[in-house]
């Protein structure tokens, strides 16, 4: 086993901590994966209390050392659950819902470090730069799921958003900006926030008075690695 170490640590380290891009490379691939914690707007819960996982896969279209673009493929998981002292206010009646969803976000990178700092020369340096994120995901849902204590039927008309279940829009897209701390050149720590454009639930001719437009939102921490 320690011989099998070894040899692995040989191989990926240097991969790990040297790669870099061809300078006329356009393209490399990626992944990411990390904890999400979410909430929906409009559920009457704050914060971010809903924990879930969000990762995926996707390639970078390299412009300059400087900026490039990105499309990826992915999975995340979202949903409302309230605090303990939402609890308390409302008789121990909640709500605790689950959205799996399907993403493909489109993201602007720009790296903030020295435009000249792309080449052996330098080190490198310029792609271990801080990065910033912006951009949409189209997202798709694929399941949700409720937990309940105390009972719904107790819950204020306007906050028994399972009562509008049957209404909850599929198709959706979130504004994402962020940045990413990147450790070496190809492995980051990265934080992105995520809110719904489009809404889970749009009321339509129901009317504001009974149940809310709700719009997911969520911050996802994780780590991003590059393969160029």
């Amino acid at each position: 086993m320690r011989r099998l170490l070894t040899l692995l640590s040989s191989v990926l380290l240097p991969i790990l901590l040297t790669a870099q891009p061809d300078p006329d490379q356009r393209f490399a691939a990626f992944a990411y994966a990390g904890p999400n914690f979410a909430q929906v707007d409009g559920d009457y819960y704050s914060g971010y209390n809903k924990f879930g996982m969000r990762f995926g896969v996707g390639a970078h279209v390299l412009g300059t050392p400087k900026w490039y673009t990105s499309i990826g493929l992915g999975f995340a998981q979202g949903g409302a659950r309230p605090g303990r002292s939402e609890k308390y206010r409302r008789g121990n009646s909640t709500i605790n819902l689950r959205i799996n969803t399907v993403e493909v976000p489109l993201l602007f990178n720009y790296r903030l470090g020295d435009k000249t700092a792309y080449t052996a020369k330098s080190n490198f340096k310029l792609y271990r730069s801080i990065v910033l994120h912006l951009g949409v995901a189209l997202s798709r849902v694929t399941g949700t799921s409720f937990s309940r204590t105390g009972s719904a039927n107790q819950l204020p008309i306007k906050e028994n958003f399972v009562a509008v279940e049957d209404s909850f829009v599929n198709t959706d897209m979130y504004w994402i900006f962020g940045a990413t701390v990147q450790l070496t050149n190809t492995t980051g720590v990265y934080f992105q926030h995520g809110k719904s454009v489009f809404g889970l639930y749009r009321p339509g001719d129901v009317g504001l008075e009974q149940v809310l437009p709700l719009y997911p939102y969520y911050l996802n921490l994780g780590v991003r690695y590059v393969l160029y």
